[in-house]
């Protein structure tokens, strides 16, 4: 029997639902996929509640005849037992291509961006991949026929509408790092404290800047290293993270300098609490938590510096597969 399977939603990352596509060859072989993991009879244009092969309850949606979705919990450990489960009791193998998953689309160019849209984390991915989708309709209609047409040369900045780019906060400790990432997500992301030192270690969200998805981590202040044990060690962690940023935030305020990035990466010269003294003329972005000065501004340009207004202008269409 031949049978594969894929994961429609982002693999490697826990989440409420996961869904876990299967295709088989023809309606017999689905039949006996479902009632190995226990639905039998399931309709064509039906869905069921269950236990999935006894890993976890889930819904079961029949599409067509060779064609079934699974919807467990998306935790990474429930999706990675089901898998194994069809390949131990099915056979099942993972070698599903975009027009299997999305037989509905057009060409093999429009099924890679289906796949794409799918998991796609960031809202400006949307209108990027379908303006390209359309700009490759003329040109080519399979990854083969596209080989032959120059696409853009910004393919890298591109990507990161789908691999969520690196963005790393430093600078000096208590001067609002912590507040400009809550400010920044609208939510409480870090803790925030008038004391040097909140932030021992460096903390991470998701969150959308101008529509870019990016992980943003905010880091310990740097003085912070200096009392030895546990902060020298976080305070290593981060220069390592920030080492791997795509973009830095070289935060300060009205009583401390900035410090210094790490080499060769870019960076934006960002004044937190301007709310307590005058603009710094120096200054990148100049922005108060507490008033939500400057707070847009900021996700503009961080935007901006990892994907430009020129790269989402750019009429050649995008290799988004690649």
């Amino acid at each position: 029997m031949s049978v594969r399977w894929s994961i429609a939603t982002p693999a490697g990352r826990a989440g409420a639902i996961a869904a876990i596509a299967i295709n088989t060859v023809d309606a017999a072989s689905m039949d006996r996929v479902l009632a190995s993991i226990g639905f039998d009879a399931v309709p064509v244009g039906q869905s069921r509640v269950g236990s999935i092969a006894g890993v976890d309850l889930g819904v079961v949606a029949r599409w067509s005849p060779t064609r079934t979705d699974l919807m467990p919990h998306g935790g990474v450990a429930v999706v990675r037992a089901i898998a194994a489960v069809l390949e131990n009791r099915c056979g099942a193998s993972t070698a599903l291509a975009p027009l299997e998953m999305y037989p509905e689309a057009s060409s093999e160019i429009e099924a890679h961006a289906l796949a794409a849209l799918s998991v796609a984390p960031s809202a400006r991915a949307v209108g990027v991949l379908l303006r390209s989708v359309a700009r490759w309709a003329p040109l080519a209609r399979s990854l083969d026929e596209a080989d032959a047409v120059e696409p853009s040369p910004h393919g890298a900045s591109l990507r990161r509408l789908l691999d969520p780019p690196l963005v790393v906060a430093i600078g000096p400790p208590n001067i609002g790092k912590s507040a400009l990432l809550n400010a920044l997500a609208g939510r409480q992301a870090a803790v925030v404290a008038d004391q040097p030192g909140t932030t021992r270690d460096h903390v991470g969200a998701l969150i959308d800047l101008d529509g870019l998805t990016v992980r943003y981590a905010d880091t310990p202040g740097r003085e912070a290293s200096q009392t030895g044990g546990p902060d020298r060690d976080a305070q290593a962690a981060s220069d390592a993270v920030g080492s791997q940023a795509d973009l830095v935030l070289r935060c300060f305020d009205h009583a401390a300098e900035p410090v210094a990035g790490p080499p060769g990466v870019p960076s934006l010269l960002v004044q937190t609490r301007m709310d307590l003294a005058n603009a710094a003329p120096d200054a990148d972005v100049r922005t108060s938590a507490r008033t939500g000065d400057g707070i847009a501004e900021l996700a503009v340009r961080v935007r901006r510096a990892l994907v430009s207004d020129e790269v989402l202008a750019d009429p050649r269409p995008w290799a988004f597969w690649a």
